[in-house]
């Protein structure tokens, strides 16, 4: 069986790291499956908990001024390839929150060919905004600071999506991709994923 990874994106608030954890943890017992969530695993390495070659500069960047912006994307890059490493003897990597841009889409198909791993595609999580307003709302974001209110969280919303929307065009158009919509229940949406995660390892549309 190849090696493979399935990219999960979205919106924030919109359940793709709690179906990144559902998959793995479905999957585990057919197959060595890992969810690599990206902004974890930048804030384990700025706590310590993760060894990396750039916890210096990522530990710094958390604690800065500019710590909503995005982390330097040779960094991000160099931080994926890490965790792939890492991870080098795993079937099934789900990687959630990267890539962020068309460059990151083509780093990381170049970094799949270079650890002889196919590309399988991307699940898409989507929800209606009101939904992703409702569940931003209080919750903690990376940087420590909280969406108290539905303005704050909305405006949030917005401005992902509009950093985002190229990067989910861009992937939707050089790679197999599936669209769930979140709004069920955990069981309901991790049935979709499974079934979304079946459509993409069995087509053999390569990636562009």
């Amino acid at each position: 069986m190849d090696r493979e990874i399935v990219l999960l994106a979205g919106l924030p608030g919109s359940g793709k790291s709690n179906l990144g954890r559902s998959l793995a943890s479905e999957r585990r017992s057919h197959e060595s499956t890992i969810h690599l969530s990206l902004g974890d695993r930048m804030r384990l390495i700025g706590s310590g908990a993760v060894k990396s070659c750039y916890a210096s500069t990522i530990r710094d960047h958390l604690h800065s001024p500019s710590h909503t912006d995005l982390i330097d994307s040779a960094i991000t890059f160099r931080v994926v390839s890490e965790a792939l490493l890492e991870y080098q003897d795993a079937d099934l990597l789900l990687l959630d929150g990267y890539p962020r841009s068309r460059d990151q889409v083509f780093d990381i198909q170049q970094l799949a060919l270079l650890e002889d791993r196919r590309m399988a595609g991307v699940i898409i999580t989507t929800a209606p905004s009101e939904e992703l307003v409702r569940r931003l709302v209080g919750r903690t974001t990376r940087s420590g600071d909280f969406d108290s209110d539905e303005h704050t969280a909305m405006d949030r919303v917005v401005q992902h999506y509009s950093r985002l929307r190229p990067t989910l065009e861009h992937l939707d158009h050089v790679m197999d991709s599936a669209v769930i919509d979140t709004t069920g229940s955990k069981q309901q949406t991790l049935q979709l994923g499974l079934l979304a995660l079946a459509e993409l390892r069995n087509n053999n549309k390569t990636p562009q």
